[in-house]
C-alpha cells in the first residue's frame, strides 16, 4: 500500500505540474558582514532534492563573491521561496550567482527589526510557530563527522522507531526548509508545501534522472519517504501546537534545587536524607544528572526514594529528571559509615541564536535568510547534609545470687554486629530468662546493667524498678542501701528508685560516665538490688519484676533524646499478664528477649512445686497373690517438664466370686521437688464391696470408716503425726531420676446385690496433704478432696481400659475394677443328614480368638447357611450343639425347636424318641426336649457343659428328624429355629446368662427369608447367641427361552447362537443363566425369508415339557403358512390374533416317544434345552420402521410329570408388546447378554439394509498423457453422520483442454454407498457431438460397450448411434464369483468398480465450445443378481441432483499469437555526441505516444537520428507454438541499416523479416522480444509522423491449430498479430530535446493512473 500510495501520488503530480525550479537563498552568520551566500542543487552526499518538481536548493557559504568551494555544513535556510541569487525566482530560470549579505538581525525580537526588512517576515501565530520550528531544528554536523548517534537521538521521539536510522543529515535539512516554508509562504504559495514528496537524483553527484526514492532504492526507498514525511509532519503539527511561543535566548539554568526541608534520619539500617525537590524554570530540552559524595569527598551511590501511599520512603527506578517538580529522597545504608551526603546536580542544554541576514536594501529581490547556531550552557548546583549522632543507652536484668549462691550463666552475651553495621539500633543481648526456682523466704540478688550502644556519651540519672507482690524489698540491706536504692513513697511501696549512677552523684567527674560505642565493645555501669522471696494468697505462679531508665541524659549531663526509646515507657503489666509476661518468648526458647523498649528489662522466679501422685492396684484375691497389677513407672514426662509421671498397669478387670476378699495396694509418690507428707487418704466402695472391719491389714493401716458414709473409708497411716520417727513417712522430693513412695493396704469382701451389675469399680483419691515440714501446701495438679463418683461406676473409664496408662481425674486418684465370674450358654443349628445322605460340611467351626481375649462374649462360629436342597418327602436330620463360653459350668435344661408348616415332626422316628422330643400341647408346631438337663443325667455332671478354658468350648449335641412336606402356597425356602429356653449353673441353681435371655426367639413373620440378607457370611448370628436356624428350599422348576435368526433366504447365520455361562445357576447369586448372543439387528432387505431359532432351556432341578410357544409377529414380518420349516414344526396362527402364532410341537402329548420332548434338569455344569423354528417373510408397511422387532415366549409348561407346575422366576404368557416395538430394548443392544421381559420370552430384530450405488465419471487420459489430479477424494463424513446419503466426491469439473483429433479416455467409477451388497449391471453413456465414440477401441472393446439407437436398440451405426452402454460390472460377466460385487459401505470406506471409455475429439480447434458427456447407471441389482430399488436415484433415468450420474466436460484447445510493437528509444547524435533518449513506453501503452524529435534547421544535416523498437510476440491461447517468422513494413521516411539489424533481412525496400523466434516454444502466457533499428532519413522536407508496422509472418504448433483470431502476414489491420509505433521529427529554434505530446501525455497518465487504482484497490 505505501508503494500504492507514493506511486499515485507521483502520477496525480505529474498530471498538475510541468517542469518548475524553486529558487532559494542562502546566508552565513558571522559576528560581522559580509557573508557571501550561494545556492548548489547537489548537497553533501551528491544528492539534489526536488519537491514538486522545483528543486529545493542547498545554500552555501563562500569566501568571496567570486568564490569557487561551498562551505555546505552551516544551518541556513531560505526565509521565502522565489527570489535571489540571480533571479526573481529560480523556477523561471536563470544562473545562480552569490550574493553579499550585511544586513544582520535577531530573529527572537522581531521589534528590534526595521520594517523594511521585518515586512517580508511572518507575523503573529506564524510568527510564533516558525519561531518554536527554529528553536527546535536539526543543526548540521561538521562535513566529516560521524552524527549517526546524537541524529537518531534526536529523530527517535519524532518519527517511528523503526523509521529513523533511514534519514540522513540532508534529508533532515531538505525536510527542515519545507517546513520553514510553511511558515513563511502564505497557504496556496507554491512553496507552501502540505507534504513531502522529494525527488532525488538517481546517481550520486550525478545532477539529472531525478525519481522517487522508492524507485531508485526499493522498499528502503519508500521506507525513507514514509520517514521524510513523518518528520515533516512531526515540525507541522507541533509548530502549530505553539503558535504562542515565545522565543528568547536563555542563559540562565533551567533548574532550581529546594532543600530547605532536608534532614538526615535513620530508617531501620538506612540513613534517609530529604525531602528534596527540582523544580523546572525554563521550557528548554536539558539534561539532567547528578553525582555524590561523602562529606569527606568519596564518592557515594546512594538511591533514590520516593513516599509510597502509606508514606513511606521506598526505592524507585525513576531517575532524577523524571522526579523533577517530584519530592525524593536520598537513601544510604547505615553500614557504608557515611559522615554525610554531598549531591552536586549538573544540567545543561543548548541555546540557540536565531539570526536574520538580508542584502542591504534589497529584502524582496534578495532571498532574506535565517542561520541557526547552538550555543552549550551548563549549570551546577551542590548540597549537603550531615548524618546525626545518635545518643542511645540500653538496660538488661539479670539474677547474680539467691541466698549467698552466685549464679554466673544469665549474664548477657553481648553481640554488637548487627549494631556495628548499622543494621539494628541496639545490640543482642544473649542470656537467658528461664524462671529460677525459689522458696518462700529466699533472698535474690538482681543486677541491673545499663549500656551506652549511641555515639555520644551519656549518664543514667535513675533507675526504677517495679517489684510485684511476691517480691519484698529489703530496706536495711547493705546492698540496697549501696546502691542508692530508696521506696519512691510510702503510699508505693513496690516501686524502688535509684540515682545511684546519675552525673550528680559520681565522686570524681566522668566516674558515672558511660562512654559511647567504640564501634566494638559496649561501655556499661552496674547497679544491684535485693529483695526476698514472700507468700500472698493467692500465690503467682511466676514472679516477674521489671526495671527500667526513667531518666537520663547526654555526656555533660544535658537533655538529650534517645534515639530508639523514651523515659518512663514501661507499660506494667497486671495479674496474669504480669506473671505470663514475655513468656511465649521463654517458650520458644528465644536467646534474647528484648523489653518493650531497650531501656527496659524483666527477670523472673518461679516456686518449687509440691506434687503427690496416687495409684491403686489389686494385689491379692483370696489367699492368691497377684504380682502383675504393679504400676511400672516412666518418670520421662517429669523430666521433660511434665508434671506426672506414667504409671503402665493393667485396668482391665480381675474376676471374683460373690465372698471373694480382694486385696487393694493405695501407693503414694513424690513426683515434685519438695517432701511431703500424705495426711489422709480416702476409699470410696460400690455397694459390691463390704468393708472388712475386723481384717487384720485394716486394722494395721488404720482404715475407720466415714461416721456420715459407712461406703466411705479412710486412713491417715502415712500421716507426719503417726510418724514412729521423725520422716518415717515423709516421701522425697524427686530426685530426678526415680520417684519416692509410701503404700497402703485394705482388704474388702465382694458381696451380691440386686441388680449386680457385671463390674465393680472402686476409686480411691488422696484428701489431705503438707509438705515435709507439715505445712499447708498447694499440690501443682491436684486439689484435695477433688473425686467425682460417677453415675455409671460400674462402667467407669471403660473406654480407656486396655491402654498401658489409665490416668485417674488428677493425678492424686485412682480406680480398680473386679468383674463377676459369668455364665454363657451358646446354641447352634445345622443338618447333618438327608435322607440317607450323610452331611458333614455344615458342622461348626468355632473362633474363639476374640471370646479370648475379652473383645467379644461370644464365639464366632463358621459354617455354611444356604439352603439346602429337598423334594416333598425328603426326611432332614437336624444337630442341636449347645456351647458353654463363660467361665461358669452350666447345664442347658431345655431345647425348644419352632417348625414351620413345611416341616413335619416324625413323632415314632428313632432319633426324635432317644434324644426325649416332645410336641408342645399348645402349638402342634413347637417341639421341646430335656435330653440334655440336669435331672436327665444318669451319671453326676454327665450333662454338664464345662466353662470355657480359654482355649476350647466345651459343648453337648441333641439331634432331631423332621419330613418335607408339602403346602399351598408353597414358599421356595424353609426356615426353622431352634432356641434354649431353660439353663442352670453347675448346681442346678437359676442363673443369668451374660448375653442372651430364656424364651427369647422372636419368629418372624417371613419366615421363609428370615437371615437371607446375610446368608453366605461364614457365620450368621442368631438373635442373641442361645438361638439358630437352618434352611432348606425345594428344588425349583425354571424354563427358559431364547430366539435367534439361523438363516436369511439361503444364507445360514451360525453367529448369533447363544453362548451360555451358567455361573448364576451354579454360585446361586441367580437364577438365569447368561445368554451372550447378539441382538443387533440382522440387515435384510425386503422379500428376505427370515429362519427364526427358539430354543427353550432348563435352568432348574425339576425336568420339564414346554407345551406351548407363541410368536407375535409385526405387521412387517409375514407368516409363511406353506413353508415346509413351519409346517414341520407345527405352527398355527392364533384364532383371535392373526400376528400372533403358535406351536405345541416339543410338548408332553406331541411326543412319538416317552420323554423325547423331556428337558432334563441342570445338572450343575450343562443346560439341556429343546428347539423350535419358524420362517417369516419382511413385507412392506407404510410407515415402514427401521428395524422390525418379534417377541416369542413360553406360554405354556408342565413339569417331568406332565403336572402344572410353578416356574421360579416367570409366568405363561407373560410376554408385554412395547409401543415402540422396532426400538424395543435398543438402549441394550450392545450388550452381549440382553434379558427378556423375564426369562422364558426373547426377541429378535432385522433392519431394512439400504442400496445406494454412485457413480463418478472423470477423465484419467487424453492419448497417452495420463490424468491423474480428477481422481475424486471420497469424504464419507456425510453418510457417517446422517447429514446425507451420499458422500462428498469432491475432483474437478472444469474443462479439460483438449486438441482436434485428440482421444479421451474416461474412467467411470460406481460407488457402494448403500448397506447391502450389489451390481452395477449396466452402464450408459452419452455421445455428445464433437466426440467420437471408438467402435475399434481396445479399451472400449474391453468394456463391452455397446452402441444403442433412439429406441434403446443395440445398433453398429455409427451415426444412428444416441448413447452407448456396458454390462461389463454385472453379476453375469464376473470372471470370479463376487469380482463384480460392490460391499456395502463399512463405516469407514466406499467399496467401488471401475469401467473406461475412450471418445475421439472431432470438435474444430476454432471452437471455444465445451463439450459435455453424461453417465449414469442404468441397471442395479443385489448380491444375487435380483432387482434392486436405490435409496436417493432411479436407474436409466436422469433426474437432476441423483448421485447415480455425473458428466465431464473437455474443451477444444485455441491457438493464439499475438504482437506488440513500441519505441524505446530515440538516438541523436550531433558532432560525434550520441545522446540516447528513453522514451519510457511499455508494450501494454496502446496507444502509446508518438516519440517526437525535435531540430534546429540549421542542424538537420548535422544530425543523425535513429529509433529503436522493441517487437514483443505473446502466446494468449492455450497451445504453445513457434512465431517463425516476423515482418516489419518500413515506413516513408526511415530507412533500414543492414549494420544496425544483423539480424534482420531486408526482402525489398519497405519489407524486412527476421526468424530470431522460430526456435522459441512460447508455451500459453509466454513472451518473447526483438529489436529493429530504423533511421530518419536526413531531408528537410522528411518531418512528421512516420507509423511503423510489425506482424507474424508464420507460425506453427503441434496440432496444426491456425491461430483463432487472425491470420499470419496479411496485413491486415486491427488483428492481434500486427501492431504501429508512431514517431515524429519536427523543426524548432532551441536546443535538440525530446519529447510526448503533452495532450497525449495527460491521456496516458489518465488512463495509467485509472489501470492502478484499479489493480490496488478494486
Amino acid at each position: 500500500m505505501k508503494k500504492f500510495k507514493k506511486l499515485v501520488s507521483s502520477i496525480l503530480i505529474t498530471m498538475l505540474t510541468v517542469a518548475t525550479l524553486g529558487s532559494i537563498s542562502a546566508v552565513k552568520a558571522a559576528s560581522a558582514g559580509p557573508l557571501y551566500l550561494g545556492i548548489v542543487s547537489l548537497r553533501r552526499a551528491g544528492y539534489g532534492y526536488q519537491q514538486e518538481g522545483s528543486k529545493v536548493w542547498k545554500i552555501a557559504e563562500y569566501d568571496s563573491e567570486n568564490g569557487k568551494t561551498a562551505d555546505l555544513s552551516k544551518t541556513i535556510y531560505c526565509i521565502k521561496g522565489g527570489p535571489g541569487f540571480g533571479s526573481s525566482d529560480m523556477a523561471t530560470g536563470g544562473v545562480p550567482t552569490i550574493s553579499k549579505y550585511t544586513q544582520k538581525f535577531n530573529l527572537k525580537d522581531l521589534a528590534s527589526i526595521p520594517s523594511t526588512y521585518s515586512k517580508i517576515l511572518p507575523t503573529g501565530s506564524n510568527y510564533n510557530s516558525l519561531m518554536w520550528l527554529l528553536d527546535n531544528i536539526y543543526i548540521m554536523p561538521a562535513i566529516g563527522t560521524d552524527n549517526t548517534t546524537a541524529r537518531e537521538e534526536f529523530l527517535k521521539s519524532k518519527i517511528p522507531n523503526e523509521l529513523y536510522n533511514l534519514i540522513t543529515d540532508d534529508d533532515i535539512d531538505a525536510v527542515q526548509q519545507l517546513a520553514i516554508w510553511y511558515f513563511t509562504n502564505p497557504s496556496g504559495d507554491k512553496y507552501h508545501y502540505e507534504t513531502s514528496n522529494f525527488k532525488i537524483n538517481s546517481i550520486a553527484n550525478v545532477d539529472s534522472n531525478y525519481a522517487s526514492m522508492g524507485d531508485i532504492f526499493g522498499d528502503d526507498g519508500w521506507d525513507r519517504e514514509d520517514a521524510i514525511e513523518a518528520l515533516f509532519q512531526y515540525y507541522i503539527t507541533n509548530a502549530k501546537a505553539n503558535s504562542n511561543y515565545k522565543s528568547t535566548n536563555n542563559t540562565t539554568s533551567p533548574i532550581e534545587i529546594v532543600k530547605s526541608n532536608a534532614t538526615m534520619t535513620k530508617v531501620g539500617s538506612n540513613y534517609v536524607a530529604g525531602p528534596y525537590k527540582i523544580n523546572q524554570l525554563l521550557n528548554v530540552d536539558y539534561t539532567l544528572n547528578a553525582t555524590f559524595t561523602d562529606i569527606n569527598g568519596t564518592t557515594i551511590t546512594p538511591s533514590i526514594g520516593i513516599k509510597d501511599v502509606s508514606g513511606n520512603v521506598t526505592a524507585t527506578t525513576k531517575t532524577l529528571k523524571e522526579l523533577v517538580g517530584q519530592e525524593f529522597y536520598l537513601i544510604m545504608p547505615t553500614s557504608s559509615n557515611i559522615s554525610g551526603i554531598k549531591m552536586t546536580v549538573n544540567t545543561s542544554y543548548t541555546s540557540k541564536t536565531v539570526d536574520y541576514w538580508s542584502v542591504a536594501d534589497a529584502p524582496t529581490t534578495e532571498q532574506p535568510v535565517v542561520i541557526v547556531n547552538e550555543t552549550p550552557l551548563n549549570f551546577s548546583d551542590t548540597t549537603s547534609i550531615v548524618v546525626p549522632k545518635p545518643f542511645d543507652l540500653s538496660l538488661r536484668k539479670f539474677i547474680t545470687n539467691i541466698n549467698g549462691t552466685e549464679i554466673t550463666n544469665r549474664i548477657p552475651q553481648v553481640d554488637v554486629s548487627k549494631l556495628a553495621s548499622g543494621e539494628a539500633t541496639t545490640a543482642t543481648y544473649n542470656h537467658t530468662k528461664t524462671p529460677l526456682k525459689v522458696a518462700i523466704g529466699d533472698v535474690v540478688t538482681y543486677t541491673i546493667r545499663v549500656y551506652n550502644e549511641g555515639d555520644i556519651d551519656g549518664y543514667v540519672e535513675e533507675i526504677t524498678d517495679h517489684l510485684p507482690d511476691q517480691l519484698e524489698f529489703i530496706v536495711d540491706d547493705q546492698v540496697n542501701i549501696e546502691n542508692g536504692w530508696k521506696i519512691a513513697s510510702s503510699t508505693d511501696l513496690k516501686t524502688i528508685k535509684t540515682e545511684y549512677l546519675s552525673k550528680a552523684n559520681e565522686t570524681t567527674d566522668g566516674a558515672n560516665k558511660i562512654s559511647a560505642f567504640n564501634g566494638t565493645t559496649l561501655a556499661y555501669k552496674d547497679v544491684k538490688i535485693k529483695c526476698r522471696v514472700v507468700a500472698t494468697d493467692p500465690m503467682a505462679d511466676k514472679i516477674t519484676n521489671i526495671a527500667d531508665i526513667t531518666k537520663f541524659s547526654d555526656g555533660d549531663g544535658n537533655t538529650v533524646t534517645d534515639r530508639d526509646s523514651q523515659e518512663n515507657n514501661v507499660n506494667l503489666p497486671t495479674g496474669k499478664d504480669l506473671e505470663n509476661y514475655k513468656d511465649s518468648e521463654i517458650n520458644r526458647g528465644e536467646e534474647y528477649i528484648p523489653g518493650q523498649q531497650d531501656d527496659d528489662d524483666f527477670e523472673k522466679l518461679t516456686l518449687k512445686e509440691f506434687d503427690l501422685s496416687l495409684r491403686k492396684f489389686i494385689t491379692g484375691v483370696n489367699e492368691t497373690a497377684i504380682t502383675n497389677r504393679e504400676p511400672q513407672v516412666n518418670v520421662t514426662p517429669l523430666k521433660n517438664g511434665g508434671t506426672t509421671a506414667i504409671y503402665n498397669h493393667p485396668k482391665t478387670p480381675v474376676s471374683v466370686a460373690i465372698g471373694d476378699l480382694v486385696e487393694y495396694t493405695i501407693r503414694v509418690y513424690n513426683e515434685a521437688e519438695i517432701d511431703g507428707y500424705v495426711e489422709e487418704i480416702t476409699d470410696h466402695l460400690p455397694d459390691q464391696l463390704e468393708f472388712v472391719t475386723e481384717n487384720e491389714i485394716n486394722t494395721k493401716y488404720g482404715w475407720v470408716v466415714d461416721s456420715t458414709n459407712s461406703k466411705i473409708i479412710r486412713t491417715n497411716y502415712l500421716s507426719k503425726a503417726k510418724e514412729a520417727s521423725e520422716g518415717a513417712n515423709k516421701i522425697k522430693a524427686f530426685d530426678g531420676t526415680k520417684l519416692d513412695y509410701k503404700d497402703v493396704k485394705v482388704v474388702c469382701k465382694v458381696v451380691s446385690t440386686d441388680p449386680m451389675p457385671t463390674k465393680i469399680t472402686n476409686i480411691a483419691d488422696i484428701t489431705k496433704f503438707t509438705d515435709g515440714n507439715g505445712n499447708k501446701v498447694t499440690d501443682r495438679d491436684s486439689q484435695e478432696n477433688n473425686v467425682n463418683i460417677p453415675s455409671d461406676l460400674p462402667g467407669y473409664k471403660d473406654d480407656e481400659i486396655g491402654k498401658d496408662y489409665v490416668p485417674g481425674q488428677q493425678d492424686d486418684d485412682d480406680f480398680e475394677k473386679l468383674k463377676i465370674k459369668e455364665f454363657d450358654l451358646a446354641l447352634r443349628k445345622f443338618i447333618t443328614k438327608l435322607n440317607d445322605e450323610e452331611i458333614t460340611s455344615r458342622i461348626p467351626q468355632p473362633d474363639v480368638s476374640k471370646l479370648a481375649d475379652g473383645t467379644a462374649t461370644t464365639a464366632t462360629y463358621n459354617h455354611p447357611k444356604t439352603p439346602i436342597s429337598v423334594a416333598i418327602g425328603d426326611v432332614v436330620e437336624y444337630t442341636i450343639r449347645v456351647y458353654n463360653e463363660a467361665e461358669v459350668d452350666g447345664y442347658v435344661e431345655e431345647i425348644t425347636d419352632h417348625l414351620p408348616d413345611q416341616l413335619e415332626f416324625v413323632a415314632g422316628n428313632e432319633t426324635n424318641t432317644k434324644y426325649g422330643w416332645t410336641v408342645d400341647s399348645n402349638n402342634s408346631k413347637i417341639i421341646k426336649t430335656k435330653y440334655l438337663s440336669k435331672a436327665n443325667e444318669t451319671t453326676e455332671g454327665d450333662n454338664k457343659i464345662k466353662a470355657f478354658d480359654g482355649t476350647k468350648l466345651d459343648y453337648k449335641d441333641v439331634k432331631v428328624v423332621c419330613k418335607v412336606v408339602s403346602t399351598d402356597p408353597m414358599p421356595t425356602k424353609i426356615t426353622n429355629i431352634a432356641d434354649i429356653t431353660k439353663f442352670t449353673d453347675d448346681n442346678g441353681n437359676t442363673v443369668t446368662d451374660r448375653d442372651s435371655q430364656e424364651n427369647n426367639v422372636n419368629i418372624p413373620s417371613d419366615l421363609p427369608g428370615y437371615k437371607d440378607d446375610e446368608i453366605g457370611k461364614d457365620y450368621v448370628p442368631g438373635q442373641q447367641d442361645d438361638d439358630d436356624f437352618e434352611k432348606l428350599k425345594i428344588k425349583e422348576f425354571d424354563l427358559a427361552l431364547r430366539k435367534f435368526i439361523t438363516k436369511v433366504n439361503n444364507t445360514e447365520i451360525k453367529s448369533r447362537i447363544p453362548q451360555v455361562d451358567t455361573t448364576p445357576l451354579k454360585n446361586g447369586t441367580g437364577t438365569t443363566a447368561i445368554y451372550n448372543h447378539s441382538k443387533e439387528p440382522v440387515k435384510v432387505s425386503l422379500g428376505a425369508v427370515v429362519e427364526y431359532t427358539i430354543r427353550v432351556y432348563n435352568e432348574g432341578q425339576v425336568d420339564g415339557y414346554v407345551e406351548e410357544i407363541k410368536d407375535h409377529l409385526p405387521d412387517q414380518l409375514e407368516f409363511v403358512k406353506d413353508n415346509e420349516t413351519n409346517k414341520k414344526y407345527g405352527w398355527t396362527v392364533d384364532s383371535t390374533d392373526s400376528k400372533v402364532i403358535k406351536t405345541s410341537y416339543l410338548s408332553k402329548a406331541n411326543e412319538k416317544v416317552a420323554g423325547e420332548n423331556k428337558i432334563p434338569a441342570f445338572d450343575g455344569t450343562t443346560l439341556s434345552y429343546k428347539e423350535v423354528k419358524v420362517a417369516c417373510k419382511v413385507v412392506s408397511t407404510d410407515p415402514m420402521p427401521s428395524k422390525i422387532t418379534n417377541l416369542a415366549d413360553i406360554s405354556e409348561f408342565t413339569d417331568g410329570e406332565g403336572k402344572k407346575v410353578t416356574d421360579r422366576d416367570s409366568k405363561e404368557d407373560n410376554v408385554k408388546i412395547p409401543e415402540d416395538r422396532p426400538g424395543y430394548k435398543d438402549d441394550e443392544s450392545k450388550k452381549d447378554y440382553v434379558p427378556g421381559q423375564e426369562d422364558d420370552d426373547d426377541f429378535e430384530k432385522v433392519t431394512l439394509v439400504k442400496f445406494d450405488l454412485s457413480l463418478r465419471k472423470f477423465i484419467t487420459a487424453v492419448n497417452n498423457t495420463e490424468i491423474t489430479s480428477r481422481i475424486p477424494q471420497v469424504d464419507v463424513t456425510p453418510i457417517k453422520d446422517g447429514s446425507s446419503t451420499t458422500a462428498k466426491y469432491d475432483h474437478p469439473k472444469d474443462p479439460v483442454l483438449v486438441s482436434n483429433g485428440n482421444i479421451v479416455t474416461y474412467t467411470i467409477r460406481v460407488f457402494n454407498e448403500g448397506e447391502m451388497d450389489g451390481y452395477a449391471s449396466e452402464i450408459k453413456d452419452d455421445m455428445p457431438q464433437g466426440l467420437k465414440f471408438l467402435t475399434d477401441n481396445k479399451t472400449n472393446i474391453e468394456y463391452r460397450w455397446k452402441m444403442l439407437d433412439k429406441d434403446g436398440k443395440e445398433t453398429e451405426n455409427l451415426d444412428e448411434a444416441i448413447s452407448i452402454v456396458t454390462d461389463y460390472l454385472s453379476k453375469e460377466q464376473e470372471k470370479t464369483a463376487g469380482a463384480n460385487l460392490l460391499k456395502a459401505f463399512d463405516g469407514e470406506k466406499l467399496d467401488y468398480r471401475d469401467v473406461k471409455v475412450a471418445f475421439e475429439v472431432t470438435e474444430p480447434n476454432t471452437s471455444d465450445r465445451i463439450l459435455i458427456n453424461q453417465a449414469q447407471i442404468s441397471k442395479d441389482s443385489d448380491k444375487d443378481g435380483n432387482d434392486v430399488t436405490d435409496q436417493d436415484s432411479v436407474p436409466d433415468k436422469w433426474n437432476e441432483g441423483e448421485d447415480d450420474q455425473d458428466i465431464e466436460k473437455v474443451k477444444v484447445q485455441y491457438f493464439d499469437l499475438s504482437l506488440r510493437k513500441w519505441v524505446t528509444q530515440a538516438i541523436v547524435t550531433e558532432n560525434g555526441e550520441e545522446k540516447i533518449i528513453e522514451s519510457g513506453h511499455k508494450a501494454e501503452d496502446d496507444p502509446e505516444d508518438v516519440v517526437k524529435v525535435d531540430l534546429k534547421k540549421s542542424k538537420i544535416n548535422k544530425v543523425t537520428i535513429k529509433f529503436r523498437y522493441k517487437i514483443r510476440v505473446k502466446n494468449e491461447g492455450n497451445i504453445a507454438g513457434y512465431a517463425k517468422e516476423l515482418k516489419d513494413y518500413i515506413p516513408n521516411g526511415l530507412k533500414f541499416v543492414p549494420e544496425d539489424n544483423p539480424l534482420w533481412k531486408q526482402i525489398d525496400e519497405k519489407t524486412i523479416t527476421t526468424d530470431q523466434t522460430k526456435d522459441i516454444l512460447l508455451q500459453p502466457g509466454d513472451t518473447t522480444e526483438v529489436e529493429v533499428v530504423l533511421t530518419w532519413i536526413n531531408d528537410s522536407e522528411n518531418f512528421g509522423v512516420m507509423d511503423n508496422w510489425a506482424e507474424i509472418s508464420k507460425d506453427h504448433n503441434d496440432f496444426n491449430s491456425p491461430d483463432i483470431d487472425s491470420t499470419p502476414d496479411n496485413n491486415k489491420k486491427g488483428e492481434d498479430d500486427i501492431d504501429d509505433a508512431p514517431v515524429s521529427v519536427g523543426v524548432q529554434t532551441g536546443q535538440i530535446k525530446t519529447f510526448t505530446t503533452i495532450g497525449l501525455a495527460v491521456l496516458v497518465i489518465l488512463s495509467s493512473g485509472v489501470v492502478l487504482i484499479k489493480k490496488f484497490v478494486l
